[in-house]
């Protein structure tokens, strides 16, 4: 486990190390360190931010410990990735939110629960809380960067402010009677 100050560290001497293509440096941080995470050396600053940003985006800036050995390779990400296009694809109404309707964990996703358990129709959700990697992918896919997220009929609706917007003005309600499945 390292601390975040360690991982911060270590990150700055990634950043220069992979930029620079400094030998020296990546000898530093050690050979073996450097191959587990898939160094390349003369990487674009651009494309060694947006690898990090989506390998530490979890961590938490409490000071508690973390457990970098799991680096994410691309195509793990891919396969996160699809996972949540098949998500959003089989669910006519998907919640992505922190906890639970029952048990939500912040106030937004407990606001927008309500407002869509109010339209009287069963809808999905997926708690981000239990699911880092989705939580940690899904404002890429998505281009909406604060959960929770809302999908009617596949399509990003919003967050907490646009649901509660649309249910206040009289228009959510029909988008969700439209497309929530018929029952036999």
């Amino acid at each position: 486990m390292k601390s975040i100050n360690e991982i911060g560290h270590f990150i700055g001497k990634k950043i220069i190390a992979e930029v620079v293509g400094d030998d020296e440096i990546l000898r530093e941080i050690g050979v073996d360190f450097a191959q587990a995470y898939g160094i390349e050396k003369k990487r674009t600053i651009v494309e060694l931010l947006a690898e990090l940003s989506s390998r530490y985006s979890n961590l938490r800036r409490s000071g508690e410990s973390v457990n970098i050995a799991a680096p994410v390779t691309k195509i793990e990400i891919m396969e996160i990735m699809e996972e949540i296009k098949s998500q959003i694809d089989s669910n006519p109404i998907l919640l992505y939110m922190k906890g639970s309707p029952d048990q939500p964990q912040c106030g937004f996703s407990s606001q927008a629960s309500q407002v869509l358990m109010a339209c009287g129709e069963k809808f999905a959700f997926i708690d981000i809380l239990a699911n880092p990697e989705i939580r940690a992918n899904l404002p890429q896919l998505s281009e909406w960067p604060t959960f929770p997220q809302l999908f009617i009929g596949g399509e990003l609706v919003g967050g907490c402010d646009i649901i509660n917007e649309m249910y206040q003005s009289g228009e959510l309600e029909p988008m969700i009677k439209d497309a929530a499945p018929v029952e036999e």
